[in-house]
């Protein structure tokens, strides 16, 4: 059974990576550390999804860049990577410009753990 996708948990952040792209990284340099977005952080665990929540053409999304645009009142730069991580009320707060206090790196429920 072929794997669609990965989720990468860090010590900072949630990456979605799509299958192909996490197995070429891993063929040219041996580890998935360069998908990782926020300086000095580490690879926890990577979990195998049954389903790719990555919307073509997006290949990699990390939900602290997501949260990091929302933040900052910008539609998130990865939004097609993120969108169907992100609960409904985050999604309506992205198209608002307001957050409501929550940070997207505090929403490991939407994730496949």
């Amino acid at each position: 059974m072929a794997i669609p996708a990965l989720l990468i948990r860090t010590e900072l952040d949630r990456i979605i990576v799509a299958e192909d792209y996490a197995a070429e990284m891993l063929r040219r340099v041996g580890s998935l550390d360069p998908l990782l977005w926020l300086p000095d952080d580490r690879i926890r665990d990577v979990i195998a999804l049954r389903d790719n929540p990555l919307w073509p053409p997006a290949r990699w999304a990390s939900l602290a860049l997501a949260e990091r645009d929302v933040v900052a009142g910008r539609w998130p730069a990865n939004y097609f990577g993120v969108a169907t991580l992100l609960p409904a009320t985050i999604r309506e707060h992205q198209w608002t410009g307001r957050n409501g206090g929550a940070r997207l790196g505090d929403l490991d429920g939407g994730l496949v753990h």
